[in-house]
Order: C-alpha cells, then structure tokens, then sequence
C-alpha cells in the first residue's frame, strides 16, 4: 500500500485579527468606523515609522490623497487585508 506525504495547511489569520496599529484596532475597523481623527493618528504612526524626517505635511497628503481617490472605500469593496492595506499605504509614500 502507498501512502501520500501530509500537507501542511496553516490557516490565514482573520482579516481583524491584523492589527499593526498602535491602537490594537485593525485598517478594515477603523475604516469601517469613518473616525477621521483615528485614521489621521493611524496614518501619522504609519508614516513616522516608514519615514524618519515625518512631518505633519506627509500625513496630510496621504490623508488627502485617500480621500480624494475613494482609497478607504476601495478597500473595503475589494476586502483588502489589513497588510494588503499597510503595504498599499506604504507604497504610496
């Protein structure tokens, strides 16, 4: 009789289980939740950790930007993963 080698599967973390964020609070959540004021302090640590000269200014730019170009409900609808979002934010600084 022939046997088969085992696979490994290792289970994908929930989506809000995710949580880079100083607040503990996951992307998708805080997103969901509309909180300007928190996704300004989510964004601002996001940027002071990517970018050691951060400024007030580089937060600002990318909070607009995401507003302007549906960025926030775009990740939503697409069901983005919170480090789906972190790297898409990244790359856009």
């Amino acid at each position: 009789m022939a046997t088969r080698a085992l696979t490994v599967v290792v289970r994908r973390a929930s989506r809000d289980q995710v949580s880079p964020l100083k607040s503990g609070r996951s992307w998708r959540t805080i997103f969901a939740d509309q909180d300007a004021d928190e996704i300004w302090r989510s964004l601002s640590d996001l940027t002071k950790k990517a970018d050691s000269t951060h400024s007030d200014q580089t937060t600002q730019e990318l909070f607009l930007h995401l507003l302007a170009t549906g960025r926030f409900n775009f990740y939503m609808e697409q069901n983005y993963s919170d480090e789906e979002i972190q790297q898409d934010l990244l790359s856009l600084l």
